[in-house]
């Protein structure tokens, strides 16, 4: 073989193995809304039926103990899934559960001096949804050391997709931990600051 096509199968194994690196570690998959949709009509159907059922039924997010919600929100895709299904719907008592209570709690009281009298959590959504806006999403995943809980923890770009053809890029850190009232299993919180979220989508879409 000479020296040329010696260069030419290099060169061919070294770009095919940085393609399998890419698709690897950047897998790029699309938001599926309407299952999300069906996730939180499941769910609230739950709630409705479980509610004062204490004994089964999480009182900070409602279905920590209930064996399927538990796995559904120890998967990335699926939690996004419903994520952004809440965040469209604009669910209120859902969105609220998807953050990290101390981080969220911050975030009601710098965003306003009376945060339950002003609305604040329904104005996140509508914040991050700009108006009903949204229509579509997409994500990609790359798995880190999880440095908080004994599991991985995930970092997600979640890209946010308006019908004014403006689109967004989120970076989410997402991370397993158990709730204020139970560490047996955990679950996937959001770790950012809601009002961090929404400064990056008005610097995106101005």
């Amino acid at each position: 073989m000479n020296g040329f096509l010696k260069v030419i199968l290099i060169y061919t194994i070294v770009i095919i193995i940085g393609v399998g690196f890419y698709l690897y570690f950047n897998t790029e998959q699309k938001i599926d809304i309407n299952e999300g949709k069906e996730q939180v009509t499941q769910l609230e159907a739950y709630l409705k039926e479980n509610k004062h059922d204490h004994h089964n039924v999480d009182d900070e997010s409602g279905y920590h103990h209930n064996e399927k919600y538990v796995k559904m929100f120890q998967d990335v895709e699926q939690t996004l899934n419903f994520f952004v299904a809440v965040i469209q719907e604009e669910n209120e008592e859902l969105f609220t559960s998807f953050f990290i209570p101390q981080q969220y709690s911050d975030d009601l009281w710098a965003y306003s001096d009376n945060p339950y009298k002003d609305k604040t959590n329904h104005q996140f959504m509508r914040e991050l949804n700009r108006n009903g806006k949204l229509v579509s999403a997409k994500y990609n995943t790359s798995i880190m050391e999880g440095y908080k809980t004994k599991r991985k923890d995930s970092e997600v770009e979640l890209d946010l997709v308006y019908n004014d053809g403006k689109q967004v890029k989120l970076k989410l850190n997402l991370v397993l931990m158990g709730t204020e009232h139970s560490n047996d299993d955990d679950i996937y919180f959001i770790e950012n600051s809601v009002i961090g979220l929404i400064n990056e989508v008005k610097a995106q879409t101005k």
